[in-house]
């Protein structure tokens, strides 16, 4: 089986590859939004637990830091946690999907801690590249675990080898993903580490 990486980066491909896993980007979208809601009903029985782990990533960024060097460490924290996401497609997007709801609750959670205003400033500007980028994780795992499910069915009928040539779609479709994610995880990072402080200033 040969792929040809090339093609996915031409304009033709990009719009197939966004109409064909359009389901699966709003079914994760939904699952997002619905856990975020959920975030903010339950905000009073997480508290002292949510208020804890943020303390625990406060605590692990480094001191003194440059925004270059606290834009570096947020994109590499964040890349970490998307290709676990990413790769939670393997065990049948169980763990993606549970990634997912907990990121959605923490930001539902958040929502009530600062007025809307500062909300707002504090997450739109880099939360629309990064939050995109964790929904088109999950996206990425539903992707993996269709090829994951199609080989498995393909093996029974010792059908692996063709199953497995035809499948270049689906992991060409991966591969894109993971570029399309990264780039807006790189995006974010430098937007949260030099824009939004500032932007909090002006409105805290």
């Amino acid at each position: 089986m040969t792929i040809n990486i090339k093609e996915i980066f031409t304009k033709a491909y990009l719009k197939e590859y966004i109409f064909r896993n359009r389901n699966l980007f709003l079914i994760s979208l939904i699952i997002f939004v619905v856990s975020a809601i959920v975030g903010v009903f339950i905000s009073d029985l997480i508290r002292e637990f949510m208020i804890e782990i943020f303390n625990q990533l406060i605590g692990n960024l480094p001191p003194n830091s440059s925004v270059a060097d606290e834009a570096i460490f947020l994109f590499t924290n964040n890349i970490r946690a998307n290709i676990l996401i990413l790769l939670g497609g393997f065990v049948f997007s169980i763990f993606s999907i549970f990634s997912i709801i907990l990121n959605g609750i923490v930001l539902g959670f958040t929502y009530t801690l600062v007025n809307p205003l500062q909300f707002f400033v504090g997450i739109a500007p880099h939360g629309i590249f990064e939050l995109t980028a964790t929904i088109m994780s999950l996206m990425g795992a539903f992707i993996i675990t269709k090829l994951e499910i199609n080989l498995i069915d393909a093996l029974f009928k010792h059908e692996f080898r063709e199953e497995l040539h035809n499948s270049s779609l689906l992991i060409k479709d991966i591969i894109l993903t993971f570029i399309i994610t990264s780039i807006l995880l790189v995006v974010a990072a430098i937007i949260e580490a030099g824009i939004t402080p500032i932007l909090l200033s002006m409105v805290s």
